[in-house]
C-alpha cells in the first residue's frame, strides 16, 4: 500500500474542516456584530427621543387647563432644554393651572406660559413685527423674553426688551412675532427700518418680588 496516499488524505480533510470552521466563525462574529450595532442604534434612538406637552386646542389667557387641552409630541432630547419644554410626565402638574398668555393649537407648553394671566399692563402695549428668515430664533416660543433690535431712521441702533406673546410662521417665510413692550419703546419701533429687525431670546426679567426675595438678606 502506498503510505503517501493514505497519509495525504487527513490533511486535506482537516484543511476543508478548518476552512468551514473559519467561515462559520466569521459568520457568527459578523452576526453578533450586526446585532450589537442594531441594539446600540435602537437604544440610542430611543434615548434621543422624548415626549413633550403641546396644546391640543387654542387657549385664552386666564383659561384653566384640562387634560383634553393637552397633547404630546416627540422631539429630540437635546431640544428639550433649548426649548424649555415640559415633559409629558408633567401633564398632571399642568392640568388645573391657568394659561398666562394666549396660545395657539400646537404651541409648546413651557413654564413661561403657565401661571397668572398676563396682559399688557399699564404703560405696555402689544405690537407685531415681521422678522425675516435668519433674523429670529426658530426655537422661539410664546412667553419667552426677547430683545428686539433694528436700525432707526437716524442710522442708530434701536433696541427694546419685550415678551413674546405669539409666534406665527407664514408660508411666505419669516415670522410674525407679537410682543408686549413699553409704550415708549413701541413708539420707537414704529420708526425703524422693517427689514433690519432682529429678534433674540434673552434671560427672563427678574421681578421686584423675586429681586427682593433673593436680595433680602443684604
Amino acid at each position: 500500500m502506498d503510505e503517501s496516499s493514505t497519509s495525504g488524505s487527513p490533511p486535506r480533510a482537516q484543511k476543508r474542516m478548518s476552512r468551514r470552521a473559519l467561515v462559520l466563525s466569521v459568520s457568527i462574529v459578523a452576526a453578533l456584530a450586526s446585532a450589537t450595532v442594531f441594539g446600540l442604534l435602537a437604544f440610542t434612538t430611543e434615548e434621543e427621543q422624548v415626549q413633550v406637552l403641546v396644546t391640543a386646542a387654542p387657549l385664552a389667557a386666564g383659561q384653566t387647563v384640562s387634560g383634553a387641552d393637552l397633547a404630546e409630541v416627540t422631539v429630540d432630547a437635546d431640544a428639550v432644554l433649548r426649548l424649555r419644554a415640559m415633559s409629558a410626565e408633567e401633564a398632571d402638574a399642568v392640568v388645573g393651572q391657568t394659561v398666562a398668555i394666549p396660545l395657539a393649537a400646537g404651541a409648546l407648553v413651557t413654564a413661561e406660559v403657565i401661571g397668572k394671566a398676563r396682559t399688557p399692563s399699564s404703560g405696555q402695549v402689544e405690537a407685531t413685527v415681521l422678522a425675516a428668515d435668519g433674523r429670529w430664533p426658530e426655537t422661539l416660543q410664546a412667553g419667552q423674553s426677547v430683545s428686539v433690535m433694528a436700525t432707526a431712521a437716524d442710522g442708530t441702533i434701536w433696541q427694546a426688551s419685550a415678551v413674546a406673546h405669539r409666534v406665527t410662521v407664514p408660508d411666505t417665510g419669516g415670522a410674525l412675532i407679537t410682543v408686549a413692550l413699553a409704550e415708549a419703546d413701541a413708539v420707537g419701533l414704529a420708526g425703524v427700518e422693517p427689514t433690519s429687525l432682529l429678534v433674540v431670546v434673552t434671560a427672563p426679567a427678574v421681578t421686584g418680588g423675586q429681586a427682593s426675595a433673593e436680595g433680602g438678606g443684604n
